[in-house]
């Protein structure tokens, strides 16, 4: 919870009806809005909902949809009217919060006045909303101090090894006879006993072993063998890590870190995967219409292309810690009373004390973070249009159909996309990726910071930790 936006109106149908609303302040963070409804605003709605109901409508001594009108009223018109009218409330405060630029926490809640009006004489109706609002609150990013800015170290090791995992990426798969150091053996796995008897009950699989990813002491056994031969190896000493192990197996890695048996390889089939060699017809497949004609302008595309992938990390664990450091730094204000009702209207089941003030604490570290950002957002103006989380949602639903080996047509994508963004937060999840983007360089720009280059392992285990 946070920051409350409507969604744009492609995502969200609205009711095109603003009541009289009027608006008292309680004080810097509370208001409440008064709505008032005669009955020119709901009749015609609610006519047109007797109709719809009455079509439908099944009741002995009837043909469907013939019913009276009056007897539908009569036996279903409060709830009606009350559908209707909440309908209309609900999109009018919408709208009045839309159109007046309202920054509020939560979402409107009914107010602890009694209800102005009589549903079962229906006439003028008054209903009190309370709001949260958006505290005002000021941030100064040269009062951080000790921030580090990570950048990937990227050293002729490090190209050269993205360059040879592009060879084996587009190279091709041999079937020798014989297994070398650099062959895959697709091999049966079946659990041993300590007199090395096949252990009945024990784990079996099929699986891929990569002899230049078997402990050092055993691939000189691993080397040589043909479709049938048989091999018993140490469990820990298949693979690198347990994790690797337990796929293998298929078993978690913790009981794989833990396992010390035996296991007899029985070889089904020998590959081997002969990398592609280094030359233009590999450099267009990875950089179509590049024009590449050197192994030395391959480095330069591919250093270049590193650094554009991964400075979008630096700047993702960038962000982050800036964000840390305020929420440390900055007093922001909150209607804490406000936000204990709210989180009470909107539970299912009646909420004790202690099980709000446990809710309201998570919300507030929440809230606190949002209320940073767009406050962050506001102060270098920094701006996402809907075209843009459009543009970059269907980019990403592309991406993962081609990893999937999906095609879709553009009406197809249109659709998945469509579908994605209106279901939950997906739309905000999505605008909030842009808008960190856009204001990861404000930040570097104007908070004070030492930068750090570290070879690739480490910077992978600073962005994941």
């Amino acid at each position: 919870m946070g920051v409350r936006v409507p969604p744009p109106a492609l995502l969200e149908a609205r009711i095109s009806i603003i009541m009289n609303i009027e608006r008292h302040e309680v004080d810097e963070l509370n208001a409440e809005l008064v709505i008032t409804i005669d009955p020119s605003d709901y009749s015609d709605r609610f006519e047109q909902s007797v109709k719809r109901y009455r079509k439908n409508l099944q009741l002995p001594g009837f043909r469907p949809g013939a019913v009276p009108a009056t007897l539908v009223k009569k036996r279903f018109g409060k709830a009606l009217l009350v559908e209707e009218i909440s309908g209309v409330v609900q999109a009018s405060l919408d709208q009045y919060i839309k159109d007046n630029k309202i920054g509020i926490l939560g979402a409107p809640i009914p107010g602890q006045k009694e209800l102005e009006g009589n549903w079962d004489s229906p006439d003028q109706f008054k209903f009190t909303y309370e709001i949260g609002l958006s505290p005002e609150f000021d941030i100064n990013l040269s009062e951080i101090q000790g921030l580090t800015y990570y950048s990937l170290d990227i050293t002729e090791e490090t190209v050269d090894n993205e360059i040879q995992d592009y060879a084996r990426r587009y190279g091709k798969i041999d079937r020798p006879e014989v297994s070398t150091e650099d062959s895959y053996l697709m091999v049966e796995l079946a659990e041993l006993n300590d007199d090395e008897s096949v252990k009945e009950g024990g784990i079996n699989s099929s699986s891929y072993v990569l002899i230049g990813s078997m402990d050092l002491s055993v691939r000189p056994s691993a080397v040589g063998l043909k479709i049938g031969d048989k091999l018993i190896v140490q469990a820990s000493k298949l693979t690198e890590s347990a994790a690797d192990l337990g796929r293998m197996l298929n078993i978690p890695a913790e009981s794989a870190e833990a396992l010390q048996s035996k296991f007899e390889l029985t070889v089904t089939l020998v590959s081997r995967l002969e990398p592609h060699a280094l030359n233009e017809e590999l450099f267009d497949k990875v950089y179509p219409g590049s024009e590449i004609k050197t192994l030395e302008e391959m480095k330069d595309k591919v250093r270049n292309a590193l650094a554009a992938q991964f400075e979008r990390y630096s700047n993702d664990r960038f962000n982050g810690d800036v964000l840390k450091e305020l929420q440390n730094l900055v007093t922001v204000p909150l209607p804490e009373n406000f936000l204990r009702r709210w989180i009470q209207a909107n539970s299912q089941e009646p909420l004790t004390d202690e099980q709000i003030e446990s809710t309201l604490a998570h919300y507030l570290q929440d809230i606190k973070r949002d209320l940073i950002i767009e406050n962050l957002l506001k102060k270098f103006e920094v701006s996402v249009e809907f075209q843009e989380v459009w543009e970059y949602t269907t980019d990403q639903f592309e991406y993962a159909n081609n990893s999937r080996g999906k095609q879709s047509d553009e009406k197809t994508l249109r659709s998945e996309v469509l579908q994605y963004l209106k279901e939950g937060e997906n739309y905000m999840r999505m605008l909030r990726i842009l808008q960190m983007q856009k204001l990861a360089p404000k930040l570097k720009e104007n908070t004070p910071f030492t930068e750090s280059k570290v070879p690739l392992q480490d910077f992978v285990e600073l962005i994941n930790s």
